[in-house]
């Protein structure tokens, strides 16, 4: 989310790597902070670790084999496979190599193999449907590993080469994800959506459409192309000669039985924020000025900043407001609620230094941030939390955060809202 006083690209852990523009200061970093505590010490031999989900966390040993352990750190699924995914509907992908071949299947969370080591490719479970490949095709499977959704639902993109000006392009399946109980399918140059069944709940007959978040859907269903300017005179006539504008797109807001929730009618550019918000400008140019409508259409915040505003998460919309001078050091960072109430204004710089990254989003009150060179963790109100002092930090979730420390160990550690809650029952 955030960037360096000099705007360098920083790249963001988990293996995702982000370009980033922002920057932000923090005060009250003394009075705020509180002691770390470790749900799983460093020094545990474990090489990596991946955000817990459904109560366990990938973990690398030995000779980068792969296994799960829980919140104490203790191996539930012994590290034996190549590479596995996060459990997701109570299953995980794995892999192992059988025959020369690096193959995949899907284990539970007692280590059982539900599904053999059969496929070439897979994604992870969603909606309780996963995407695998056997040689050059893709489907979809159920729980049971049986095929329930065939090569028709899979969706086929067209990539094209731009170092050598198009000289060649190559048709790639992109298997999506099952978003909200519904997948979004191409049809052509048109989309739609179908539920786990591959009963069709918005026939594909969209100009443009993107994938459900938290029970909304951005479509458009066609282009609208400006209307020439009426009249005889020789001034509009002149004008109606000129090479008209491109047709833009007039997007609208579907909820997950596909009714119409409402139409974006002047919106020239959008992004889906979470939390049925959405971003909007009203104009397509290098100055269009972003604001935020709800679902409904009710506009929450009208366009008034410059920058993109961050995808909205735990309750917590981020906007950035640059400064004038050259480094930024007098913007700041306002934060609001999913009403639009600004819930805090924090100086890009302040007694404590800058902050120069982040991840982006808040999870569970908190959200990691770089000062200086160590990670922390800040809240809502722009304190920080837990001290800057690891080399990386991801997402809380469940309660626990995976970090490294200084000297490489691997560790997790407790949210402090959360052992606070707890020590004041």
């Amino acid at each position: 989310m955030f960037a360096d006083i000099t705007k360098r690209a920083i790249i963001i852990m988990l293996f995702k790597y982000f370009v980033v523009t922002i920057i932000l200061i923090l005060s009250g970093l003394a009075s705020n902070a509180q002691e770390v505590i470790y749900a799983i010490q460093p020094g545990r031999g474990i090489k990596s670790l991946s955000s817990f989900s459904e109560g366990l966390s990938k973990a690398k040993v030995g000779f980068e084999k792969t296994g799960f352990v829980d919140t104490t750190g203790k191996f539930i699924i012994e590290a034996v496979y190549e590479d596995a995914g996060s459990f997701h509907d109570g299953l995980a992908w794995v892999s192992k190599t059988i025959n020369n071949h690096l193959k995949y299947g899907f284990i539970d969370k007692k280590g059982d193999l539900v599904i053999p080591f059969v496929f070439d490719e897979v994604k992870d479970f969603s909606c309780h449907r996963a995407a695998v490949r056997k040689e050059s095709q893709w489907q979809y499977i159920d729980k049971s590993g049986k095929i329930v959704l065939n090569t028709a639902f899979i969706r086929i993109d067209t990539l094209i080469d731009k170092m050598y000006n198009g000289a060649y392009n190559e048709m790639r399946a992109n298997p999506e994800y099952f978003k909200n109980g519904l997948l979004l399918i191409r049809r052509g140059n048109r989309f739609g959506y179908t539920d786990t069944s591959g009963r069709i709940i918005v026939p594909p007959k969209l100009y443009m459409a993107k994938a459900f978040l938290d029970g909304i859907a951005l479509v458009a269903a066609d282009t609208v192309v400006p209307v020439q300017s009426s009249g005889d005179d020789r001034l509009n006539k002149l004008q109606n000669k000129l090479p008209s504008n491109d047709a833009v797109v007039k997007w609208s807001v579907i909820d997950t039985t596909g009714k119409l929730l409402c139409t974006l009618d002047s919106a020239k550019a959008i992004k889906d924020l979470g939390n049925g918000l959405i971003a909007f400008t009203n104009d397509d140019d290098y100055s269009a000025l972003w604001g935020i409508v709800n679902k409904n259409g009710k506009v929450l915040l009208a366009p008034q900043f410059e920058k993109q505003p961050i995808s909205c998460s735990d309750g917590v919309i981020i906007v950035q407001v640059d400064g004038k001078e050259g480094d930024n050091k007098d913007g700041y960072l306002l934060t609001f609620d999913i009403t639009g109430n600004r819930i805090a204004k924090i100086p890009l710089c302040g007694t404590v230094g800058c902050l120069y990254d982040s991840n982006l989003s808040f999870h569970e009150g908190l959200i990691a941030v770089r000062v200086a060179n160590g990670w922390g963790y800040m809240d809502k109100a722009g304190k920080i939390v837990v001290p800057s002092q690891f080399d990386t930090a991801l997402d809380f979730q469940g309660g626990l955060a995976i970090v490294v420390t200084t000297d490489s160990q691997v560790a997790a550690i407790r949210n402090p809202l959360k052992v606070s809650d707890v020590q004041h029952k």
